[in-house]
């Protein structure tokens, strides 16, 4: 790893035999370039056959299992993108809904344009790792920023400060979710505080946030939950009730459902 960046490098050694790395997780950003060989990856209920050249890109926090051939030989970054800054703090949910919505994963076939892009990128960040001349962190931390503006400009990953401006139509409705979540709050209620209809409301709630309403809600109550459970001694029956859910069972599903998200 390299110290004050949030990277990490690994040059793989030729495999002498067939290896598998088993299922895994890791809130950093994963690419992987093929240089000769053969590698697989898992994710989803697919497996994802690399040809040489091709790059493998894989979403922060996605489940992934690999499988390497004999013979291999690639360049695995990983990497974190911080979508948190002042201007977004206020909306306590904005980086989990952006999770829920992100891809899962990507390849970039060996010859296309933005292969070529990155692996030009890839193989001077091995270098400058390798051979370690004066400020080559610096020079790193460039060619890592240039990956990542190049992954934004292709639309795999998204700026998060485009969804604050489409937000002001519906702030009232989610200060009013945020200091009533323990409450039912129907469709008709939430709709009515910003004077629409209600298909219009939902029509329009889903297209700016991705989500619906009822998942909104339901991903507010389980961040109380999470704050509960850190700073309370209460069970699970107590903090479900508390924070808005009409049934324990309903309550631990929907949990289940965003395990996934970071901690809080």
């Amino acid at each position: 790893s390299l110290s004050n960046c949030l990277f990490k490098i690994y040059e793989s050694q030729e495999a002498k035999t067939e290896k598998i790395c088993d299922w895994h997780i890791h809130p950093e950003l994963e690419m992987f370039l093929l240089l000769s060989g053969g590698k697989s990856f898992y994710i989803d209920n697919s497996e994802i056959q690399l040809n040489h050249g091709d790059i493998m890109l894989i979403n922060s926090r996605i489940p992934h299992k690999t499988k390497t051939s004999i013979g291999s030989l690639g360049i695995l970054l990983q990497f974190k993108v911080e979508t948190n800054s002042d201007s977004n703090k206020e909306y306590a949910y904005l980086e989990d809904i952006l999770e829920i919505n992100k891809t899962s994963y990507k390849v970039f076939k060996a010859e296309s344009p933005i292969n070529k892009e990155l692996t030009e990128c890839i193989k001077k960040i091995n270098k400058e790792y390798s051979t370690k001349q004066k400020s080559y962190d610096y020079y790193i931390k460039s060619y890592v920023y240039e990956i990542i503006a190049i992954l934004y400009r292709n639309d795999f990953l998204t700026y998060s400060p485009d969804l604050l401006p489409r937000l002001s139509n519906l702030i009232p409705a989610l200060e009013y979710i945020e200091k009533n979540y323990k409450e039912h709050i129907s469709l008709y209620q939430i709709s009515d505080i910003l004077n629409f209809d209600k298909s219009y409301f939902c029509r329009i709630f889903k297209k700016t946030l991705g989500i619906s309403f009822v998942e909104y809600l339901n991903l507010v109550r389980i961040h109380k939950a999470k704050e509960l459970i850190k700073n309370t001694s209460k069970n699970i029956t107590q903090i479900s009730f508390e924070v808005g859910f009409s049934s324990v069972s309903y309550f631990i599903k929907t949990f289940k459902k965003y395990s996934f998200l970071r901690k809080k």
